[in-house]
């Protein structure tokens, strides 16, 4: 709006703005009309607004005819700033990203990041349990929802572990098994996954779910294109591997033969499925490709694994072919990603 001198009012929390260095231009155009007796005077506020709006082709073909009337040109070219010239209008305001200690970054989420600060510290040591909600609420100044909801946000990032009834704790690091992979020298298939995980409880290593059926899933469909097959020609066995007691990755192979040895797909058999596979098959396989991806855990795979729907599962699939290069086996692993890594050496160890 105008003020009674025709000039401009002072923005307000403008050197706010200044502050952030951010300076902005904009092409100001303005077809020149001069006043009639029936028009009243402009306001050089809502003037200067529309003329920042509109973009208009001057007679000069540049795009521009030069700034507005009453603000310190004139309607012809050759006016000061000239044909499509750009007029500074000062900074202009953006919204920077939210840091941990914004103003802007919601309470509880900064409190997340004070006790997520300590446990990094060493303050609260794996094990350790965290204090009660309403001791929390009164050393930060903040109400128990506010708490309740940072601690839902470490829970979130695997931070702590809530133990309904009995309080919140913070978890161990994660233990992640490197699983090495030599790129120049390894090509037979010996299931690379189960053979580099170090078997140190007996319930350890790669165990039998089940042979589902192949239905033509998507899955299924996928596995019948990569080995060049229909899904009705497709044998089908799924399987966990198991570390520290706990289902680390879940797995699933598609072979062109069948029906499976009963003794093969048992329910809780333990073994090594891609050797057993091949046994069973009277071939060789050896590496024809292999791929890497992530996807979010589905209900089946977050059952099998102990994790929440959605989390975030590295997918190692690829093709094991026989040597004389007829597609064999089809095998697609999802795996926990806090607790393995593939790891490629390119020297000599």
């Amino acid at each position: 709006m105008c003020n009674p001198s025709g000039g401009r009012r002072a923005s307000p929390g403008g050197a706010g703005l200044a502050d952030a260095g951010l300076d902005r231009y904009i092409l100001l155009s303005h077809a020149h009309r001069p006043p009639t007796a029936t028009r009243g005077p402009r306001c050089p506020v809502r003037h200067g607004a529309r003329a920042a709006r509109a973009v208009t082709r001057g007679t000069d073909g540049t795009g521009d005819t030069g700034g507005p009337s009453g603000a310190g040109g004139t309607s012809d070219a050759g006016r000061p700033g000239g044909p499509g010239g750009l007029r500074r209008i000062g900074p202009v305001a953006t919204n920077p990203p939210d840091t941990p200690s914004s103003p802007n970054t919601p309470v509880y989420r900064r409190l997340a990041r004070r006790l997520q600060e300590r446990v990094d510290a060493g303050a609260y040591p794996p094990g350790t349990r965290l204090p009660s909600e309403p001791e929390l609420s009164a050393e930060f100044g903040v109400n128990r929802l506010t708490v309740r909801q940072a601690v839902a946000e470490l829970e979130r990032a695997a931070v702590v572990e809530i133990r309904r009834g009995v309080g919140t704790f913070v978890r161990p690091p994660a233990v992640r098994v490197s699983i090495a992979v030599d790129p120049r020298s390894q090509r037979f298939d010996l299931g690379s996954v189960p053979t580099a995980l170090p078997n140190d409880e007996s319930t350890d290593g790669e165990f039998v779910v089940a042979a589902p059926p192949v239905t033509g899933s998507a899955q299924d469909a996928e596995a019948a294109r990569q080995l060049g097959r229909t899904p009705a020609e497709l044998s089908r066995v799924d399987s966990v591997i198991r570390l520290g007691g706990r289902a680390r990755a879940a797995c699933s192979y598609w072979v062109p033969f069948g029906p499976l040895p009963t003794e093969l797909v048992r329910p809780g058999r333990p073994g090594n499925l891609v050797p057993d596979l091949a046994r069973a098959a009277g071939v060789e396989l050896e590496y024809d490709w292999r791929a890497f991806g992530a996807v979010g855990a589905d209900l089946a795979d977050a059952e099998l694994l102990g994790v929440p729907p959605g989390t975030a599962l590295l997918v190692r699939e690829g093709v094991s072919c026989t040597p004389d290069g007829a597609p064999a086996l089809y095998v697609r692993r999802r795996i926990d990603g806090s607790s393995a890594r593939f790891v490629l050496h390119f020297r000599d160890r």
